[in-house]
């Protein structure tokens, strides 16, 4: 995580907006105000935490996380368009249901978090700090 964040540049907040309200647009939906700094925040900061209650909005928040950071950073979210490379998007879920649910909501593959970095009951801790996350947004 550490090595993507020197990566990471604001976006302007004019351009920002225009962003958020074609993809608001795109989906049909009206973002809360909270929602709309949730996606902000997420864009021009390294790190986020995101919280809230059941049915306060997170996956909606997530899934315009994902599509405002491809739209800001120009990537293509088809998986046709990464035959040679890697994915730059990695959905991960403390749990099973947790990373279906992102999944059918994000229309991206979402798997748990012990996936996610390698982890299994014959890994070696070691043998997980080895394993390399080539994505540029992790969530």
């Amino acid at each position: 995580i550490a090595s993507h964040q020197a990566k990471l540049e604001n976006i302007e907040q004019s351009d920002l907006q225009i962003n958020i309200g074609e993809i608001e647009e795109m989906n049909g939906v009206n973002y809360a105000s909270s929602q709309k700094e949730a996606l902000e925040t997420a864009i021009n900061s390294k790190v986020m935490l995101l919280t809230g209650s059941p049915g306060t909005g997170k996956t909606t928040v997530i899934k315009g996380i994902v599509e405002l950071y491809s739209e800001t950073h120009g990537l293509s979210l088809s998986y046709d368009d990464y035959q040679e490379d890697d994915y730059p998007i990695a959905l991960a879920a403390p749990t099973g249901r947790a990373a279906k649910r992102l999944q059918e909501s994000t229309g991206l593959e979402a798997m748990t978090i012990h996936r996610l970095i390698g982890w299994s009951q014959d890994t070696k801790p070691e043998d997980v700090l080895e394993n390399e996350i080539t994505a540029k947004l992790i969530i």
